[in-house]
């Protein structure tokens, strides 16, 4: 029974003694240090005017931000549905693109948005990532 007891009284010391070494007196051995959090990818989609008539054309004004900096140069994808379309952003991180509605048409049309920011060299170096988001027109 004393050396059942010695064990637990040794695993017990040793475990408070591995804890105190490892918060207090050497946190950074086990704990590491996750890295800068991913950068905030964001697309942005406004279209002008936002519900036209079977027939009319609207402007989709596409913005791309990285930590909220436009992004000059990222590729953006609109799937129009029947067809995808490709081009870059400029100064601003701004595209503008137009689409005329069918005629006749449904009564909303949601069209996907893809930026791709590879191959993007700024300051900081080459850029990566890739954000989408979806862009809503109504038709009536």
């Amino acid at each position: 029974m004393g050396k059942w007891l010695a064990g637990i009284a040794a695993a017990i010391v040793g475990g408070s003694a591995l804890w105190f070494l490892t918060n207090a007196i050497y946190p950074h051995l086990l704990h590491k240090d996750g890295g800068p959090p991913p950068p905030d990818i964001r697309v942005e989609c406004t279209p002008t005017p936002s519900t036209i008539a079977p027939g009319g054309a609207t402007e989709l004004t596409i913005k791309v931000t990285r930590n909220g900096i436009p992004i000059e140069g990222a590729t953006v994808k609109v799937d129009w549905g029947n067809k995808a379309e490709s081009q870059n952003t400029v100064s601003g991180g701004m595209l503008r693109v137009f689409w005329t509605a069918p005629n006749p048409s449904a009564s909303g049309y949601v069209f996907p948005v893809e930026a791709n920011l590879a191959g993007v060299r700024t300051a900081e170096g080459e850029l990566e990532g890739y954000a989408r988001t979806n862009c809503q027109i109504l038709v009536h």
